[in-house]
């Protein structure tokens, strides 16, 4: 049987470890991005933050895609109330949540098939967390835009906005810069617009006053986002 002195301490130990777990997940502080990488891993993306996937994607399909400007992409992109933002009538978002490049490649097919102006295109911070090579993650974002030239639609391949690298990991965030580094030749071979997203997409990363987790943005993140957007439609 323990002594009443070594209870005390157990008891304190498993107070702090349980205490600290808490913060992890409040303030997704180290190793919050570590174990949310193994989890992914590990855990069937269904069962995670993509849980709403299949839905998304159906009700996509089942919408068509009519618009002057589609935003393609992940939750970033979800995310963005993009009519109030750009101040257009005829804006679709079709962002899904934990979507990578090919995730986007494949269900393409409504935007391919719908009538559609301009569609603009962020994604690849999945593919990143996830470990994807950068020239593998590049060649899908030349397929993703490439596939919607074709189609005479009107492509801007915007840069990846970067995550906070006293969050995600300076590691991350290289390798985003890596592979914004290429993403202007990648339009270009396409035959798509390219859009650099200055100061959401610098090389030292995200600003932490842009996001609340250092990955998603925040209300200031998203009306920097748009004033980029706004600007290139407007000097085109």
């Amino acid at each position: 049987m323990l002594k009443p002195r070594t209870l005390a301490v157990v008891a304190a130990l498993v107070l702090c470890a349980f205490s600290y777990g808490v913060a992890v997940g409040a303030y997704q502080i180290f190793p919050f991005f570590q174990l949310s990488a193994v989890k992914r891993l590990v855990v069937p993306a269904h069962l995670t933050e993509e849980v709403n996937r299949p839905d998304r994607v159906a009700l996509f399909a089942a919408l068509g895609t009519q618009a002057d400007l589609v935003l393609l992409g992940d939750s970033l992109t979800e995310a963005g109330p993009w009519g109030e933002l750009l101040g257009a009538a005829r804006v679709a978002n079709r962002g899904i949540g934990g979507d990578t490049t090919a995730d986007i490649l494949a269900r393409l097919d409504p935007i391919l098939s719908g009538q559609v102006g301009t569609v603009l295109v962020m994604a690849g911070i999945n593919d990143i967390s996830r470990g994807m090579p950068v020239p593998q993650v590049a060649a899908r974002h030349e397929r993703i835009a490439a596939q919607l030239v074709a189609a005479g639609i009107d492509v801007v391949l915007q840069s990846t906005i970067q995550c906070d690298p006293a969050r995600c990991g300076a590691g991350m965030a290289a390798k985003i810069a890596a592979l914004n580094r290429v993403l202007p030749d990648v339009a270009r071979k396409a035959g798509a617009a390219y859009l650099p997203l200055e100061g959401l997409s610098d090389p030292g990363g995200l600003p932490p006053g842009l996001s609340h987790d250092g990955v998603h943005l925040n209300a200031r993140g998203y009306r920097l986002w748009a004033s980029r957007i706004t600007a290139h439609l407007t000097a085109r």
